[in-house]
């Protein structure tokens, strides 16, 4: 399965949520139950430090395992943090229970510029 390239606007000082459903080849939803799901994202792939760093428990919530829905959320305080007019690169990942690992997807995240301060 190849991941699906997916662009994100993130407004800097403002609470950002993305609720996604993950999918099979058929379209049928997957079980996340068990399920490890990680993303970071850069100023370029090759990049050693994360501008973000986001896992199940820290910015990542199973909403419905056995609907296949999760969610991504950043505070308003992480988001502000973040330098407005960047264009960030990402993947997200996920990890069966028996460690398999598929990229979901992968993309750019664009940091809208915090006018109101």
């Amino acid at each position: 399965m190849t991941a699906a390239n997916h662009p994100f606007t993130i407004e800097q000082g403002a609470t950002f949520k993305s609720e996604l459903t993950f999918t099979d080849s058929n379209n049928a939803v997957v079980d996340l139950t068990g399920y490890a799901i990680r993303m970071q994202a850069r100023i370029k792939a090759s990049s050693p430090e994360t501008v973000l760093n986001l896992s199940v428990g820290a910015g990542i919530t199973i909403t419905d395992a056995g609907g296949g829905l999760f969610e991504i959320e950043i505070s308003a305080t992480d988001t502000a943090a973040l330098t407005g007019g960047q264009v960030l690169v990402y993947d997200l990942e996920l990890e069966t229970p028996t460690g398999h690992v598929t990229r979901l997807l992968e993309g750019k995240i664009m940091i809208s510029p915090e006018v109101t301060r």
